[in-house]
């Protein structure tokens, strides 16, 4: 049985060490700049829409939700899981304001 070369040392790859220590650089490289995307996101997370923003949001909930959930409850046509998909939405779309204007 013939012992397995090194990483190093194997013969049927060109250059096995630069490629070996490159791709340990482009590990850490790729490390690093996941964490700063990470911190970006978590960062970008946690900063509130303008109040202005909040309030016009507010104003487009008020003028086309209560006639799409009127819609929504009163198509015969739709199926069931449909219409809870779209309840669902208004209510996550109205949980959002709220929890925005509470900030």
């Amino acid at each position: 049985m013939t012992p397995t070369p090194e990483p190093f040392q194997d013969p049927a790859c060109r250059s096995c060490g630069v490629y070996a220590r490159r791709a340990g650089v482009c590990a850490v490289a790729a490390a690093i700049g996941w964490g700063l995307l990470l911190g970006l996101v978590l960062v970008l997370m946690s900063c509130s829409p303008p109040q202005g923003y909040v309030a016009e949001d507010r104003a487009r909930y008020e003028a086309i939700a209560p006639e799409y959930r009127d819609y929504v409850v009163t198509d015969v046509t739709m199926p069931d899981e449909h219409r809870r998909w779209r309840l669902d939405l208004l209510d996550a779309w109205l949980e959002a304001i709220e929890s925005a204007e509470g900030e």
